[in-house]
């Protein structure tokens, strides 16, 4: 693998382990102060897209690559071209649930996707 995309790929798993271990923290400071900590939980939705988002990048990396059809540059911009038109996708419209909570991870959500594209573009 080249180095480009072995940087990017670095990129996205040190992503998914800092939010891993802000998601950690916060379940703990949860544990102890409930109502503060979700009054200003914006960071745990973050991290829990980041986590959910980044492992569907590796693993989809990791599959493209075991069927052998592209090399790792274009498995790459496969990736960043799915992760483009769903942000695309979802622009449209705005989070219209009757839960914050969901619209908030929506939102949270489509974040997580801009950083890794902008993550993988580097070695696209």
């Amino acid at each position: 693998m080249k180095n480009a995309q072995e940087f990017a790929l670095r990129s996205v798993k040190s992503a998914v382990a800092a939010a891993r271990a802000t998601l950690e923290k916060f379940a703990t400071d949860l544990l102890a102060s409930p109502a503060y900590h979700m009054a200003w939980s914006d960071k745990a939705f973050d991290a829990a897209a980041m986590i959910e988002q980044g492992d569907i990048v590796l693993a989809t990396f990791d599959r493209i690559i075991e069927l052998g059809d592209l090399d790792e540059s274009q498995a790459i911009r496969t990736i960043i071209g799915q992760l483009t038109r769903d942000v695309i996708q979802a622009s449209r419209h705005a989070p219209s649930s009757s839960s914050v909570s969901a619209n908030a991870m929506e939102l949270a959500t489509r974040r997580a996707k801009v950083l890794l594209i902008e993550m993988l573009e580097f070695a696209a």
